[in-house]
């Protein structure tokens, strides 16, 4: 196989002190027929290099965004310009290990699978470690069995090789653009799928302190809308762990709760304040969440801390002051 027929859809942004090497680890062993680097607006000098790689390589393209949307915007653009039938996403600052293409294209085809994931592994430059390990006898598995190991924790790695088809149609259905979209995309992804399969190839994910995961930013409250998309999505599911999930929300919005002095406090009590009202409004407040008493905690932290900005007592207050009754 002279190149393995899968389209590698790069998104970057201000990624130039890591582009190469993602590049160079991508092509090593059998390279992808086609590497799609797609810049979401960099300011650094990424778009230049990119533009250099595409000289070097043959099998490069780049694709400019004119307007930043992050990586989900990004890989969009990437999965509707790609030639081949099966993507694969690797990300500027990652690693992907040589062969780890092939490994996972073949992986694919010889269980009939829709998807081929590869074993997560972390790494900081000095050392790596294992996140999620792929255990080959438990696979192939179908798409729904795959995705019911993405809710409550993540037990199962989201990228590999996968038919382009699938994402075409995910992105279709999903219009959300908010932190941790790309998470609630790959779970209309594997919903999709008829058959998941595993290989033993590695994708390291770098303990990057600059990464835009890591870095504070308001539109990280966000996440809060992603959290609410997976609680309504987990309802189509009977077997999902629908009081995890929710428990899981709650410790997100304590978590941005907490770091309201970078996010904007007026800004982040808002929000968190409509997340609670949006529980209490969707009914996730279920009775089996009482046996998570540290989640109840949280959320009556959060409710305490948030109460003048609940949309039902800002209501109150109003009318109150204007000499109505307060429930």
């Amino acid at each position: 196989m002279r190149h393995v027929p899968v389209s590698v859809i790069i998104p970057s942004f201000n990624a130039a002190g890591y582009l190469e090497a993602c590049l160079g680890a991508v092509q090593a062993g059998t390279p992808p027929a086609e590497i799609l680097i797609v810049d979401d607006c960099s300011t650094d000098g990424s778009l230049n290099l990119a533009r250099e790689l595409a000289r070097r390589h043959a099998n490069v393209r780049v694709l400019a965004r004119q307007l930043n949307g992050g990586a989900i915007e990004a890989r969009r653009d990437g999965v509707h310009a790609a030639t081949q039938k099966w993507v694969a996403f690797v990300d500027t600052d990652d690693i992907l290990e040589p062969g780890a293409l092939a490994e996972a294209y073949r992986g694919a085809q010889a269980a009939e699978a829709d998807i081929c994931i590869w074993e997560l592994w972390r790494f900081d430059g000095a050392r790596s470690w294992v996140m999620l390990e792929n255990e080959l006898e438990r696979f192939p598995v179908t798409g729904r069995e795959a995705l019911l190991q993405t809710l409550g924790s993540w037990r199962i790695h989201c990228f590999g090789v996968s038919r382009r088809s699938l994402y075409l149609k995910a992105y279709g259905e999903f219009r959300e653009n908010c932190h941790t979209a790309d998470e609630l995309l790959t779970r209309l992804v594997f919903k999709r799928a008829q058959r998941v399969s595993a290989c033993k190839s590695r994708y390291y994910y770098r303990v990057n302190p600059a990464s835009v995961t890591i870095n504070l930013h308001p539109r990280m409250l966000s996440s809060l809308d992603a959290a609410l998309w997976l609680i309504d999505f987990c309802r189509e599911i009977p077997e999902a762990p629908h009081e995890e999930v929710t428990a899981n929300a709650i410790w997100q919005a304590w978590w941005l709760f907490q770091r309201r002095a970078a996010l904007g406090p007026a800004t982040t009590r808002a929000k968190v304040a409509d997340f609670i009202a949006q529980l209490v409004r969707r009914g996730a407040l279920s009775r089996e969440l009482l046996s998570r008493p540290k989640s109840l905690a949280k959320l009556a932290l959060l409710t305490a801390c948030c109460a003048p900005a609940l949309p039902g007592l800002r209501r109150s207050q109003s009318a109150g002051a204007a000499g109505g009754e307060q429930p």
